[in-house]
Order: structure tokens, then C-alpha cells, then sequence
């Protein structure tokens, strides 16, 4: 015997049952793909939650100071939140969704920005507005990435 043989150590085969269960535990696992998605859906129930939850607190503070119709906002607050909880059943019938709420969403925050520059407030309305710009631009950028 060489040498080089000796170092050779063979493998004896698998059993059938531990090969079913690799087998089995391979297919189990979730791809990358779906880690991917499933962080995508976070993100996007995580910023309509935070929206509705902002658009809630101005209803509140409308209602408050007994201006306009607080009602409106209340009601966006709401639906925003629910869209959230409900947002992988509704974003997988309807793919375009995600779109339009981020649009409806910076609307009202740029309403929310000039209420509060017509108040006379300083730095809240810029935020406001700079929040406002980033979610029209999010809606356009979703709407146009989607697949039919």
C-alpha cells in the first residue's frame, strides 16, 4: 500500500432514514428570497403603523383644540393602522396598494405641515414636509417598480 492511500478514509454510505431527514430538513428551510420578502413586509406594516399612529395623534390634537374636521384624520388614522394589520392579505391581492397608501399618506402629512406653518410653528411643519415629499416619492417609486 502507498502512502497516499492510507490517508484516503472512506465514507461508508447513508442511511436511508438519516438521508430522509436531511432531506426533509433541506427542503424545511426558508430561502433568501423569502427572509427577503418577509423583512419587506415588515418594513412596510411597520411604516404604515408609525403613519397611522402620527396621523392619529394630529386627529387627537385637532379634536383637542376644537379646529376643522378632526374626524377626517381620525378616520385615515384608522384605516392606515388597519392596512398594517392586515397588510399581507390585502398587498398580496392587491400589489399596487402599498403605492397608494404611501401617496395618501404624504398628502396628509404635507396638509399636516401647512396647517402648521399657517399656525406659525417653526421647525415641526419642516419635518412634516420633509416627511410629506419622501412619502410621494416613496408612492411613485413603488407604484412604478411594481409588477403587474
Amino acid at each position: 500500500m502507498s502512502e497516499r492511500s492510507l490517508l484516503v478514509l472512506e465514507r461508508p454510505p447513508l442511511n436511508p432514514l438519516l438521508k430522509a431527514i436531511i432531506s426533509k430538513n433541506l427542503s424545511n428551510t426558508m430561502s433568501a428570497a423569502t427572509v427577503q420578502s418577509n423583512n419587506k413586509e415588515k418594513k412596510a406594516r411597520i411604516a404604515h403603523i408609525v403613519a397611522g399612529l402620527v396621523i392619529l395623534i394630529h386627529a387627537f390634537e385637532r379634536f383637542d383644540a376644537g379646529h376643522g374636521p378632526y374626524w377626517l384624520f381620525a378616520l385615515a388614522g384608522i384605516v392606515f393602522i388597519l392596512l398594517a394589520i392586515f397588510h399581507h392579505s390585502i398587498a398580496h391581492r392587491f400589489p399596487w396598494i402599498d403605492g397608494v397608501f404611501f401617496l395618501i399618506e404624504g398628502i396628509l402629512s404635507l396638509v399636516i405641515a401647512y396647517e402648521y406653518f399657517h399656525a406659525g410653528k417653526k421647525a415641526l411643519p419642516i419635518v412634516y414636509a420633509a416627511t410629506g415629499v419622501f412619502q410621494v416619492f416613496l408612492a411613485f417609486w413603488k407604484m412604478r417598480n411594481k409588477k403587474p
